[in-house]
């Protein structure tokens, strides 16, 4: 909910400075402190409850290599502090951790862990304002065969726990277990297409009765780079989606993704992306499952980022995403359907003021319609403002 939105342009700014630390040094530190007023933290549509959290953070990362290999990772530690709704004042955090492996001959992969703890949405119990924790954790491992011919075998397992500490949402607890293989070929330096055969087992074990589901997918993915300024990077799945009990979720038809990068000027840069999903899969809105409900049987989304660096030290970004939701009632064992559209719109702006020092501000709107008693209208409208201090080590 509210963490995850005041986070955003901090992240941004982290993955830079933390490229830039990795260059002179594979270690660095910091800390950063933020401000944001949101005028409708429980998103509810009527009796808005409007509040100002401040954010104190402590970050520290790494990206070493060591020969063939390369291991990486970063961590984040916040302090949510709610001004004047002292019960939703949380500890949330962020772990990346991973390594790039490789052997003398073609053979290389990927293990990486990623867990992380949030304040969740206020979306499906509308009037609840208990604090309700998101915790998501998942485990991935990758082994390539070739990388460096033409033809590269790739085979992955992945593993996704998502947990929610209040009673009305744990019914969208779940655990999966996904299991790829297949191939790629690299037709040109422009152009790599590949297919491969996915299995997906998983569960929500906290629905009465337990509800398991199986997902079988053929993905066909690509990577073209028309020009040295644009790269679009795509998969179309075949999917299959069969539940035990939540029968209402059941989903067979085209998934995927597909984001367009592109640099029309040295300053200008546009992140294009285009979605569409079931609810355990994606994270719509910006790296969370906890911003795609999971009674949401299919979603679509469609958004675009473009930043603009006006001088050196100085850069704008704004973004605008679109997404509409068609939503079952199995999570809440009623006979409903419906769906939603969800608008986001932010502008913000940061200022490098030193190499170790930067500075920034934005502000948000968001706004639901909805066609369902699963999901419930409503606007909010934040403005923050953060600065961060990193060290080399």
């Amino acid at each position: 909910m509210v963490l995850r939105t005041r986070l955003l342009p901090i992240a941004a700014v982290l993955c830079a400075a933390g490229g830039a630390h990795a260059q002179s040094t594979p270690y660095y530190i910091g800390v950063s402190q933020s401000f944001t007023h949101e005028s409708n933290i429980y998103r509810t549509q009527n009796n808005e409850v409007s509040d100002t959290i401040s954010t104190t953070s402590l970050y520290g990362g790494v990206d070493q290599t060591i020969g063939r290999q390369r291991v990486y990772g970063n961590a984040t530690v916040s302090a949510n502090k709610f001004m004047d709704n002292g019960s939703l004042d949380n500890t949330g955090y962020g772990l990346k951790a991973g390594v790039d492996w490789a052997t003398i001959e073609r053979i290389s992969g990927t293990v990486e862990l990623n867990a992380n703890q949030s304040l969740a949405r206020y979306e499906i119990a509308p009037g609840n304002s208990d604090k309700n924790t998101l915790r998501d954790l998942s485990f991935r491992a990758v082994a390539r065969v070739g990388v460096v011919t033409r033809l590269t075998a790739e085979t992955s397992y992945t593993y996704r726990r998502v947990d929610y500490s209040l009673n009305a949402y744990r019914g969208r607890n779940f655990d999966q277990n996904a299991v790829s293989a297949g191939l790629r070929y690299r037709f040109s330096g422009a152009l790599t297409a590949g297919a491969a055969l996915r299995f997906t087992k998983g569960e929500y074990a906290d629905r009465n009765p337990r509800d398991e589901y199986d997902r079988r997918d053929i993905d066909f993915t690509a990577t073209w780079t028309p020009t040295g300024n644009s790269s679009i990077n795509g998969r179309v799945s075949l999917s299959d989606t069969s539940h035990s009990v939540a029968s209402n979720a059941d989903f067979s038809g085209l998934t995927g993704d597909v984001n367009w990068d592109w640099r029309p000027t040295g300053k200008l840069r546009f992140v294009t992306s285009l979605t569409r999903d079931t609810g355990e899969e994606i994270s719509l809105l910006g790296g969370s499952a906890d911003q795609v409900l999971t009674s949401s049987r299919i979603s679509t989304s469609i958004g675009t980022r473009a930043t603009y660096e006006v001088t050196s030290k100085v850069a704008a970004d704004a973004s605008v995403r679109y997404v509409h939701r068609k939503l079952d009632a199995s999570v809440l064992n009623l006979s409903a359907s419906g769906g939603d559209n969800t608008r986001f719109v932010t502008v913000g702006l940061r200022w490098m003021a030193m190499r170790s020092l930067t500075v920034g501000c934005s502000v948000g709107y968001e706004s639901r319609s909805s066609s369902s008693v699963l999901s419930v209208p409503y606007d909010s409208r934040t403005a923050s403002c953060y600065g961060q201090f990193a060290l080399q080590l």
